[in-house]
């Protein structure tokens, strides 16, 4: 089956190609779990408050959407989950419920990273060049197998903006937005 993980709506299902993954069970799975997660948050302070603040939700529902997931994984014989975002917190309870299955994971690098991002925890990573790889690399320890793909022959032309002064902004959009609107 194929594993769509880009569809997550508050309606109550994440979408998995053709497969629906009830988001209430994951709820009601979670609930034992509730009170740990509340303790977790009234002891936070500063940045991991404020996280918790943000995804208060997303942090409890982790805990059933992991224990759900080990279930559907297995009930539905998946061999390979492929995943194009490795830092969000409910694709990354995606991708550590199929490494404990046994699942081969692997990585599909979409955008461009940071140093901020976590060490990769995929059975193999497909990342765009040296740029990619070095940031990974500040990242901790991983045993990832990583393949540099994408456009790395243009490694060597990679210029960074040091300007104080910005004078053009990007702005991404959908094929459904009205660019004159944005």
């Amino acid at each position: 089956d194929k594993l769509n993980t880009n569809e997550y709506n508050y309606i109550g299902r994440y979408t998995f190609g053709e497969k629906q993954l009830p988001v209430f069970l994951a709820h009601l799975i979670a609930l034992p779990f509730f009170i740990r997660v509340l303790k977790t948050y009234l002891h936070s302070k500063g940045l991991i408050r404020t996280s918790f603040l943000y995804g208060f939700e997303l942090c409890w529902l982790s805990y059933g959407l992991y224990i759900y997931l080990r279930y559907f994984f297995k009930r539905n014989k998946i061999k390979t989950l492929v995943i194009a975002n490795d830092h969000m917190l409910y694709l990354r309870t995606i991708v550590k419920a199929a490494n404990d299955s046994g699942i081969k994971t692997i990585y599909l690098q979409h955008a461009n990273v940071t140093e901020k991002f976590p060490p990769l925890s995929f059975t193999y990573a497909f990342l765009d060049g040296m740029d990619s790889l070095q940031k990974y690399i500040q990242a901790g320890k991983t045993d990832t197998t990583i393949f540099l793909t994408g456009f790395p022959k243009f490694d060597g032309a990679i210029t960074y903006n040091i300007n104080k002064t910005i004078n053009t902004i990007g702005i991404c959009a959908n094929t459904f937005e009205d660019i004159d609107k944005i």
